[in-house]
């Protein structure tokens, strides 16, 4: 086997992402996830923080294999971020902010971290896209 040890050499242009807002509004949308299904759909996730009321919801969006807009599917609101455990009898500890989605043509498996009264809880939804 021959080694090819000549230097890489990189482009002098680079090219940089732009910010796209696919959701028309004034709300921080927050950890987000995607998930492409094999027929070109594309799926994200994620908290979108209403600046004005400090609370979140936990949102499925979706974009067709041939569309530009995102349609949107709230799964949960309400989720108060800044009321994080310990607190409570015990204690609960805080375990995380996670969120996870995978998708096929037919189904959309997504889940969650938010707030319950004492402690955290974990969430889960199949969706229909």
């Amino acid at each position: 086997m021959q080694r090819d040890h000549r230097p890489l050499r990189l482009p002098l242009r680079r090219t940089f992402p732009s910010q796209v807002n696919l959701t028309g509004d004034t709300n921080d949308q927050v950890m987000p996830w995607m998930s492409i299904a094999p027929g070109g759909r594309i799926g994200t996730i994620f908290y979108d923080y209403d600046r004005s009321t400090g609370l979140m919801g936990f949102v499925y969006g979706q974009v067709s294999s041939s569309g530009t807009t995102l349609a949107r599917t709230v799964v949960q609101s309400g989720i108060d971020g800044d009321a994080q455990p310990p607190r409570g009898p015990g204690h609960t500890p805080f375990m995380g902010d996670y969120n996870g989605i995978d998708s096929t043509d037919a189904l959309v498996a997504v889940s969650w971290t938010g707030n319950g009264p004492v402690s955290q809880d974990v969430y889960s939804a199949t969706l229909r896209p």
